[in-house]
């Protein structure tokens, strides 16, 4: 207690001295760090479904395990539907690709020596780099523009490919440079909206969540997440119904957007608004 009335006591004093000389008064809530979203924000969504289904039934024959296309295409879909179901009703838990597949061939009494499966799990992940999602409109410059003023951080769930993955594919980006942190759910065990993944963040960049900003494309994980953390949330709605005309959606930014451009009169305007 003592420690925030000195706190507050040094603030309002240097305040009453920026005043006296005519000097921008300091703001606690100024904005210092920005963390973004990845799939549809940063990259473009690409689906590699049918790339790796190629690679098991291939890897599988060649191994000389029996399984036809078919079955294996039904519970391969089978396990990734009933995981994903299971995440959306536990909201926050990351399942790994290991378990994903222990299951999978456990349905196809299939048995998979742990070398073997060590080796099919690193073969899936990769497989993204045989053809690496493009960025997504804008994206490079304004990163590159908003690194100068402001701490960068990238707060992404992952599905099959990790994050070890991703960042191989923002550095081919030549953008993995300007980010201080970057938080994939796969190496936290959380997905968002989970706070794990924004405390994880502002925890790595040491800044605190009124301090901070947080965009993305999805209403119910980046900005309840951000929202619920304490930040502010811009969300990047590109061609989506707009948020007023959706009645069932409890959820509101701060700001909507439809380019990632449109970010940077946001957060200078929020920085000028802040200073007085």
């Amino acid at each position: 207690m003592i420690f925030i009335y000195f706190s507050y006591f040094v603030l309002s004093s240097i305040n009453l001295l920026s005043k006296k000389y005519n000097l921008p008064h300091i703001y606690v809530h100024m904005l210092h760090a920005i963390t973004f979203d990845l799939w549809n924000t940063l990259i473009a969504n690409r689906f590699y479904g049918n790339q790796r289904l190629d690679y098991l039934i291939d890897f599988l024959h060649d191994n000389s395990f029996k399984v036809s296309w078919d079955e294996l295409k039904e519970k391969y879909n089978r396990v990734l539907e009933k995981h994903r179901t299971t995440e959306k009703k536990f909201g926050i838990i990351h399942f790994q690709l290991e378990d994903r597949l222990i299951e999978l061939f456990t349905s196809l009494n299939l048995d998979i020596t742990p070398m073997l499966l060590k080796k099919i799990i690193v073969d899936l992940e990769d497989i993204m780099m045989l053809d690496p999602p493009p960025l997504m409109d804008n994206v490079k410059e304004t990163i590159e523009y908003l690194s100068k003023d402001f701490k960068l951080g990238l707060i992404s769930d992952t599905g099959i490919t990790p994050g070890r993955v991703l960042r191989k594919v923002l550095e081919k980006h030549e953008i993995l440079r300007y980010f201080q942190t970057t938080v994939f759910s796969n190496e936290t065990g959380y997905l968002k909206p989970s706070n794990v993944m924004f405390e994880t963040a502002l925890k790595e960049l040491g800044i605190k969540s009124p301090n901070a900003l947080h965009i993305g494309d999805l209403l119910q994980t980046d900005i309840k997440g951000a929202k619920d953390y304490g930040m502010k949330a811009i969300w990047i709605s590109y061609d989506r119904i707009p948020l007023e005309t959706n009645s069932k959606i409890q959820i509101t930014p701060d700001f909507i957007i439809s380019n990632i451009q449109e970010i940077i009169p946001i957060v200078e305007k929020l920085n000028k608004k802040n200073v007085k």
